[in-house]
């Protein structure tokens, strides 16, 4: 089975729920034959680069990560107040990740997608 797991946080270090939830499914995945790529939303707060990911815990075919500012800023609630929408969400929002995610899977097939979080 080929799947692919979005996530706004690398699945490491294991120093928070989120990042051991998802290490530990990958792992259970790829244990059980799967074959598993990632894509991440690496963020300011939370940034880690891919190549420093242990290889005991290197459980992905592909890792594509998606380098993303989501600090807090007063331009950016200044912006949503005035769109009405959601400073906290927008934050979070990347057209970088959009254009990776579409041109992931025009490349690939996949038999499941994970969105975690």
């Amino acid at each position: 089975m080929n799947i692919l797991i979005l996530s706004k946080k690398f699945p490491f270090p294991l120093t928070e729920g989120e990042p051991i939830a998802i290490s530990y499914l990958s792992r259970s995945l790829h244990e059980a034959g799967c074959s598993i790529s990632l894509l991440i939303l690496n963020t300011s707060k939370h940034f880690f680069d891919p190549e420093d990911l242990p290889p005991e815990e290197n459980f992905f075919d592909a890792i594509y990560s998606v380098k993303t500012n989501n600090d807090i800023n007063i331009y950016g609630a200044a912006k949503s107040f005035l769109t009405r929408k959601s400073y906290m969400l927008s934050r979070f929002y990347s057209k970088n990740f959009d254009d990776k995610l579409v041109e992931i899977l025009n490349h690939n097939k996949y038999d499941v997608v994970q969105l975690e979080t």
